[in-house]
């Protein structure tokens, strides 16, 4: 028997509470959105992370403070970059010029607590992978492409050093 959007919410926060990381619930109608913040070890230090528990799956949005000021054409081509093969994708929200991750990922996938934690670990990795790029092509120090081969060329030596990635 499949589980409710409510039963997945309270199992989330009860996973979250494990794992010692501060959440706060809202109640919309049948939705519950969850909000968490994270520090990052990256040029992007911080990012707020939003989950709705919707009625087959979690909706995670990830944001963070930084904006592209005059560059939004360059920072625009490194979020494509950036997209290429991810299960979730980089966006640039040009009315507002809020810089932000989502994904979805369907209830039937997770099995055990630990499976839950994907749903705030991706887009604190994909911030942590790519935001000293994203930072440097706001900042002018580098072109899209540049930047995102840099940050390919880090992924790749931290795998071969045998770092873990969570």
């Amino acid at each position: 028997m499949e589980k409710t959007s409510k039963e997945m919410s309270q199992w989330m926060q009860k996973v979250a509470e494990a794992n010692e990381i501060h959440y706060t619930v809202e109640h919309e109608q049948d939705l519950d959105i969850i909000r968490m913040g994270f520090r990052l070890d990256s040029a992007i230090s911080s990012l707020d992370l939003v989950i709705y528990a919707e009625e087959r799956g979690f909706r995670s949005f990830a944001f963070i403070d930084n904006t592209p000021g005059k560059r939004k054409p360059e920072v625009a081509e490194f979020l494509m970059r950036a997209n290429i093969s991810d299960f979730g994708h980089f966006n640039l929200d040009y009315d507002n010029d809020r810089i932000g991750y989502e994904f979805y990922v369907p209830y039937n996938v997770f099995e055990e607590d630990d499976d839950l934690a994907i749903v705030w670990n991706l887009p604190v990795i994909r911030f942590s992978i790519f935001g000293d790029g994203l930072l440097k092509v706001i900042l002018g120090c580098a072109t899209p492409k540049e930047a995102f081969e840099e940050c390919m060329k880090e992924e790749e030596s931290s795998d071969a050093d045998g770092d873990q990635k969570e």
